[in-house]
């Protein structure tokens, strides 16, 4: 009898323990499973990662083109304007130059025309008072002039 007893305590014994084994080895199974899944979303996590710096060193890359790009770009149209501004400060002079010339040469048409007119009329006044024409008296003041 007690020989019967113990016996069917240790087999409610073994069937605790199985029963516990069994939700061990499920929870170790779980367990596993949640690991490999962890292991996974690390590897995923590491590429992206990975990805991420790969994009960051491209962008610090193009972001360094750009500049040079815009510097090259700024010292170009600054040598653009410097030789505009070059060429409309030498139209400038040359328009100033021209406009100088012309004011001469109309001063000097000017001072011909009324040095004609001047001689013109002391010719008509000489031909009146002398009874000569006025083609001799001009003749006569630009010899005299010479």
């Amino acid at each position: 009898d007690d020989v019967l007893r113990h016996r069917e305590e240790l087999e409610e014994v073994v069937r605790r323990l199985k029963l516990v084994n069994k939700g061990l080895d499920h929870r170790l199974q779980q367990t596993k499973e949640e690991l490999r899944q962890h292991e996974t979303d690390i590897s995923d996590m590491k590429a992206m990662a990975r990805e991420v710096e790969a994009s960051r060193e491209e962008l610090v890359k193009r972001i360094k083109l750009l500049r040079s790009a815009m510097v090259e770009d700024r010292r170009k149209r600054e040598a653009d304007i410097a030789r505009r501004q070059a060429v409309v400060q030498r139209s400038l002079k040359e328009t100033n130059e021209l406009g100088e010339r012309v004011k001469a040469a109309e001063a000097r048409r000017e001072a011909e025309e009324a040095e004609r007119a001047a001689e013109e009329e002391l010719a008509q006044m000489r031909a009146a008072e002398k009874g000569t024409t006025l083609e001799e008296e001009l003749e006569e003041i630009r010899r005299r002039r010479e």
